[in-house]
């Protein structure tokens, strides 16, 4: 009777008391998560911010650098190569890291057909095996259908594999490429690939992505290659010069294609931006720069896929 009556009170209060310390600690988990996600966040913020501000400072350096070389008459030169201005001690301050590319470097994996592809990995050395392989997967991720091709790879096999993909959409940003399944263990080759289209820069395209180019034989590429060792202030006609008469002959019957596709040096460059933060986030943001009345000019901004 009454024992029992007070024993089922103690156990009453025993289970109450429980109850409301897994719900203060439930609650205060709760709110930690949220004041740590908050954080976060406005860490996110303050990097992003960052990195315009190191974009603002890079053109500032840019605009100042090519002010100088209009003064020495050599604008062009410097546009084209403006990898070489040095940026980093701008933006010290900061904590920046960053990095000048040239548009026209990578071979765009949306534009690019089966051939096209095909001469591409054969020029890397790829086995024949392996690269048919890593085209099919390359198709597979960017058409909309859900069937595999021949060597390919849908989303059965990143499932099973437990990684993320196919898209099955053209490649958004270049921080995709190396999702697709063989690409990721072969960064070498990933990093000639893009998302950008455009014609490819003789002056700077590495071999494999010149060899995409349609009228641009082998031993068209290594005269260009040792073209490209000898002086930076060549020609496509300084190139037919330097070949065998039925080599000469060929490539000359191709120039009219070549030039629809390539242009010398560069025109537009990429300034890829990134701001960390000490407990290790990133932020990254690219800006696709033109040069226009010898100022520097934005034309596009990437932030990648997150």
């Amino acid at each position: 009777g009454v024992g029992c009556e007070r024993g089922s009170a103690l156990m009453a209060a025993l289970w109450i008391t429980i109850l409301l310390s897994t719900l203060g600690l439930s609650v205060g988990v709760s709110a930690r998560a949220a004041v740590g996600g908050s954080r976060h966040r406005a860490e996110a913020a303050r990097l992003r911010w960052i990195a315009f501000g190191c974009r603002d400072l890079a053109f500032a350096h840019i605009d100042r650098a090519l002010a100088a070389a209009a003064l020495e008459d050599r604008a062009e030169e410097a546009w084209a190569n403006l990898d070489r201005v040095g940026l980093e001690g701008t933006v010290e301050p900061l904590g920046c890291k960053l990095d000048l590319e040239p548009i026209g470097v990578r071979l765009d994996v949306n534009a690019a057909d089966s051939a096209t592809f095909v001469r591409f990995f054969d020029a890397t050395g790829l086995r024949r095996m392996e690269a048919d392989s890593m085209i099919a997967a390359i198709l597979d991720w960017r058409d909309e259908d859900t069937v595999p091709r021949a060597g390919g790879a849908e989303r059965a096999w990143y499932r099973d594999a437990a990684r993320a993909g196919p898209a099955d959409r053209p490649f958004e940003h270049e921080e995709e490429i190396p999702l697709v399944r063989g690409l990721g263990e072969r960064p070498e080759i990933a990093r000639l690939l893009g998302t950008t289209t455009g014609p490819l820069v003789l002056s700077r395209a590495e071999p494999a992505v010149l060899a995409t180019i349609d009228g641009l034989g082998r031993s068209a590429i290594t005269a260009l290659l040792a073209l490209r060792e000898r002086s930076e202030d060549w020609t496509l006609a300084d190139l037919v010069s330097t070949l065998s008469h039925p080599r000469a002959v060929e490539l000359e019957a191709s120039l009219p294609r070549i030039r629809t596709a390539t242009i010398l040096r560069p025109e537009s460059w990429w300034l890829h931006i990134c701001a960390r933060a000490a407990w290790g986030a990133e932020v990254g943001l690219s800006a696709r720069l033109l040069r226009s009345s010898g100022r520097v000019r934005v034309v596009e901004h990437r932030t990648p896929a997150r």
